[in-house]
């Protein structure tokens, strides 16, 4: 309810003081329940990503304490893929967690980044393999930035996973960098690229486009939001492009 009076004397102005007051507090307001909202659904796709892996675990060990595993060592296996995907979510919570706060020390040295991303392909080889995906690599001689090796790798093959999961079998994803706008990475894939209306979410932490996904097929949702803090995080932006091929691409400057 506004009480501005239309008068122009003291009372007017005081009317008019009130009514900024309550759109201020009403601003507040719309604030608080957006970042509560965002809380609430940050703790439930945590837990949701936490029960698999533990109940898997549980169940395992169970077996294991009861003797009816019948493959003892295919039962351990297992528990140690589940406690490595444990120890990778913690990872990426304390990651974006320093992401958020400022507090992640970049240590930038020159880099060349078709080596790293040369590298980044033939690690992930065997899983684009798997998955009946050729990897290829696009880029005509160096191209050379100050940057953290070790954040750029990461931002990479985060692109590179996820391209994989997403593009269909018998199909490639490519990964091409330029030296345009100081240097650009571009991972391109064959698969549907993302809805358009889920575009202006897909770098935000636990998000997919496919709700539904399991961690299994789906990852944990945080790959993106992770590679846009650390491209931020070197002053460069990330986005995606799907207008030839479904692709996500980030420049980063030369220099810090």
């Amino acid at each position: 309810m506004r009480v501005d009076t239309g008068r122009l004397d003291e009372l007017g102005r005081v009317g008019r003081a009130i009514d900024d007051l309550v759109d201020r507090l009403e601003l507040l307001e719309n604030q608080r329940t957006a970042v509560e909202d965002e809380r609430r659904t940050l703790l439930g796709n945590i837990g949701h990503d936490l029960r698999s892996p533990l109940a898997a675990l549980q169940a395992a060990t169970e077996a294991l304490i009861d003797g009816v595993a019948p493959d003892p060592a295919r039962y351990l296996r297992s528990m140690q893929h589940d406690i490595d995907a444990l120890r990778s979510l913690i990872d990426d919570l304390a990651l974006l967690s320093r992401l958020d706060s400022g507090n992640l020390e970049l240590e930038r040295v020159p880099i060349d980044l078709v080596e790293l991303a040369d590298a980044a392909v033939e690690s992930l080889t065997p899983t684009a393999a798997a998955a009946g995906v050729r990897l290829d690599l696009i880029a005509d001689g160096g191209v050379y930035v100050v940057a953290s090796p070790m954040s750029i790798t990461r931002v990479i093959r985060n692109l590179i996973d996820n391209a994989i999961r997403h593009t269909p079998a018998g199909s490639a994803v490519s990964v091409e960098v330029s030296a345009e706008r100081g240097a650009v990475v571009r991972v391109m894939d064959d698969g549907p690229g993302f809805p358009a209306d889920f575009r202006d979410q897909a770098f935000e932490r636990f998000t997919r486009a496919d709700p539904s996904r399991s961690r299994l097929s789906g990852g944990s949702g945080m790959g993106l939001a992770i590679a846009r803090g650390l491209v931020e995080a070197h002053g460069g932006e990330i986005w995606i492009d799907n207008s030839d091929r479904a692709s996500v691409a980030f420049a980063v400057p030369v220099s810090p």
